[in-house]
């Protein structure tokens, strides 16, 4: 999930092109089926990935995996925002530890 982070100069430059793409696809409709379809894939990339940790043991069983893959897709979201708006108060580090934290609640069932 930290490939999704802007945590090394290409992440920044590969996130600072996702927000502006999903900015202009607000306001011009002939880009919002492929923004659509970009969020859908990552979306089930994460349900995959919630799923796959779930089977081998990683997560408990009553973890809702498409909630928590919604989730998982806002928390990733925000820190990308966050650190595009405020990249010295988010720096790799720390968006690093707020996704472990994150990870390490699911482990835990919360």
């Amino acid at each position: 999930m930290a490939e999704f982070l802007p945590l090394d100069e290409d992440r920044r430059q590969e996130s600072a092109l996702w927000l502006a793409f999903t900015a202009a696809a607000h306001t011009r409709p002939e880009l919002r089926p492929c923004a659509a379809e970009m969020q859908a894939n990552l979306h089930t990339l994460m349900s995959r990935v919630l799923h796959d940790a779930q089977c081998a043991g990683g997560l408990s069983d009553g973890v809702d995996g498409e909630r928590e893959s919604t989730r998982l897709a806002a928390l990733l979201d925000g820190l990308n925002l966050q650190a595009a708006l405020l990249p010295d108060r988010y720096p790799p580090k720390l968006l690093r530890q707020v996704l472990r934290r994150h990870l390490d609640a699911l482990r835990a069932g919360n």
